[in-house]
């Protein structure tokens, strides 16, 4: 099953579930990456503050993979993580007031 991501706060859900439906605890988890279960659920809790080469590692060991896809031309939606209130690529950029990547984002 796909789960579609768009922001980090999406992801951690599903780190925690994947971790839960393969009869994992966190201990386990962390025994089989070699970090303390600390480390484990500061992933869980902000994936977004976690190296690519950490979050692949901890998915392979999930056996997850992350999937690249490209999204629709026109008409892709974003979830705001307060409002949940879908917005298109356009409204986001003009909320946000700057293009959605820049060179900063490289």
């Amino acid at each position: 099953m796909d789960y579609p991501i768009n922001f980090a706060d999406q992801l951690a859900q599903h780190l925690k579930s994947f971790r839960k439906s393969r009869g994992l605890t966190q201990v386990q988890l962390a025994m089989h990456l070699g970090v303390t279960q600390s480390r484990v659920a500061e992933i869980e809790m902000n994936p977004g503050k976690v190296s690519l080469e950490n979050l692949l590692n901890v998915l392979a060991a999930l056996e997850v993979r992350m999937l690249l896809r490209e999204a629709p031309a026109s008409g892709e939606t974003f979830l705001t993580t307060h409002t949940k209130k879908a917005l298109t690529l356009a409204e986001r950029k003009a909320k946000t007031n700057r293009p959605i990547l820049n060179e900063k984002d490289w």
